[in-house]
């Protein structure tokens, strides 16, 4: 089966991650996080990328950055090819580093940008003994809150004051305790997919003009249920929490039930197909 390609829009924001193969640390010593955080400033001067925010833990990292220019996976090809070419030579072993592919999550909403962002700075939560996220040096954080001093390649100006603007602010943004804060990578990015849905389904039903009051209650909850569910990109019980639902039987009947509106009428099998062609960016004016 051929492999999904990328979405590379020009100006697009992505939340970034990977993994070390058989889930191998991927960083051993200082040096290694070192030579990986030249590689971030050789991204930004040599490929345009702006970095917003990094997070590096024993076998995975997390970034969270734009690409004016539309070139996220020519960028980390680079990243992923460089530091394993230096991290092999280093340690004088052979063979690939990381699992695969890296992994990423387009962001087109400001609230789950600032999301990502607190996500990945919350990434080292468990590794400190004293809850001082401040105090982990290989991630962004320590930067955002003024505990240490910016790399020029670090943005960091634009999620802080989203998140409510100076370093005090900013970090009690991160470090209060959320419902949800114990989710993992998999919903975490699953979490960023449904986000693109719901914005996807809300543009389509603007564009659509006036709807029918006889498919009105609950049309756009729906609507998104049934994109996701056949995208695949969460599980029933994830969209269950996601959308308010007691169960996943519930999404289940709200599906069926969706597919078969859209199967015998008109104007729903039409709003579902506006729904589509604005999730794969197709849609008139996108």
């Amino acid at each position: 089966m051929a492999r999904a390609s990328r979405e590379n829009p020009a100006d697009g924001w992505h939340h970034v991650m990977n993994r070390g193969a058989r889930q191998q640390s991927i960083f051993r010593d200082d040096r290694d996080r070192a030579t990986f955080l030249g590689i971030l400033h050789d991204l930004h001067r040599d490929d345009g990328v702006e970095i917003h925010a990094y997070c590096l833990m024993g076998n995975h990292y997390h970034l969270v950055v734009q690409c004016p220019d539309g070139n996220l996976s020519e960028a980390m090809h680079h990243l992923g090819s460089r530091y394993a070419q230096r991290f092999n030579k280093h340690h004088e072993i052979d063979g690939p580093l990381f699992r695969g592919r890296f992994r990423s999550k387009s962001i087109t909403i400001d609230h789950y940008l600032v999301a990502a962002v607190r996500y990945v700075h919350r990434n080292p939560i468990e590794l400190s003994t004293t809850g001082d996220l401040a105090a982990y040096r290989w991630s962004s954080y320590p930067a955002y809150v003024g505990l240490a001093p910016r790399p020029r390649w670090l943005t960091c100006s634009t999620v802080a004051e989203m998140a409510g603007g100076g370093p005090h602010a900013y970090r009690s943004h991160v470090e209060t305790d959320r419902p949800g804060d114990d989710i993992d990578d998999d919903s975490v990015l699953a979490r960023l997919d449904l986000a693109r849905i719901d914005e996807a389904v809300a543009d389509a039903l603007t564009r659509a003009g006036d709807v029918p009051e006889r498919i009105q209650p609950r049309l756009g909850r729906d609507l998104a249920l049934v994109l996701a569910i056949d995208s695949r990109r969460a599980s029933p019980a994830e969209l269950a929490g996601h959308h308010g639902l007691t169960s996943r039987d519930s999404v289940w009947s709200a599906v069926k039930r969706t597919r078969k509106r859209a199967a015998g009428d008109p104007e729903v099998r039409r709003l579902l197909d506006l729904c589509r062609s604005a999730i794969d960016g197709t849609a008139d004016g996108k």
